[in-house]
């Protein structure tokens, strides 16, 4: 029998054959498809990485584009992989974004990866690194981001505020976090750590506290759906 691929709002889900869930296995590395073309696909695995849950506990942990009409499939570990884990949790927020966005924007289906752009006031390297891998926005010109720019409906960040206007043709769409996402601790540490120079004597009890401030935030999203890690604005 063939396998079947459902396709929800963007997000990519596959039944697993004996019936359970493929985001609840017990297993220490989950198998993950990288590039879907229907009926086969490379299938690899997930490394564990220190201080993020195991990535079997990952919700929605791919997300299916086009490209010129091919069926892509990025998964978050793509996103780690390209950024590396300095932004960890930018890094999974832009990869909540563009599924949230695709969503919204193209609900009959899979959009092409280049169709999307996000003007922002939010210039974290996390989300635009994510932003850049899926959809090529960054070096073709469709990501704009100006901290200056204030809509006091979005939560505050390290500098900015969580603000993402994306836009899909004449379609378009704001969204923020939930209120307190990122919390006031992620907020004071990333500031601290921004304002720090590494000869001051506290510079290392800072930057602990905040790689373990970043690492919270990405393990909290990794846990939510699209959905639930974004709401849009109105």
């Amino acid at each position: 029998m063939a396998r079947q691929t459902v396709f929800i709002s963007g997000i990519r889900r596959e039944p697993d054959p004996r019936g359970s869930s493929p985001d609840t296995s017990e297993k220490e590395t989950e198998q993950a498809v990288h590039i879907a073309d229907g009926t086969e696909a490379r299938r690899e695995q997930y490394p564990l990485t220190p201080g993020l849950p195991k990535p079997s506990l990952w919700v929605e942990p791919s997300l299916l584009v086009l490209d010129q009409g091919r069926p892509v499939c990025f998964r978050i570990q793509d996103v780690f992989n390209y950024h590396g884990l300095d932004a960890v949790g930018g890094a999974v927020l832009g990869f909540r974004l563009l599924q949230r966005a695709f969503a919204e924007l193209s609900p009959e289906g899979p959009a092409e990866r280049r169709s999307i752009s996000l003007f922002t006031s939010f210039p974290g390297f996390g989300v635009r690194d994510a932003c850049e891998l899926i959809s090529r926005m960054v070096a073709e010109g469709r990501y704009r981001a100006d901290p200056g720019f204030i809509d006091e409906r979005a939560p505050d960040g390290v500098n900015g505020r969580c603000y993402f206007r994306f836009s899909l043709g004449d379609r378009s769409v704001e969204l923020a976090p939930p209120p307190a996402v990122p919390d006031a601790e992620f907020i004071y540490w990333g500031r601290a750590a921004k304002q720090s120079s590494p000869e001051a004597a506290e510079y290392s009890v800072i930057m602990r506290n905040w790689k373990r401030a970043k690492f919270h935030l990405a393990s909290l999203l990794l846990g939510l759906d699209c959905r639930s890690a974004l709401r849009v604005l109105k």
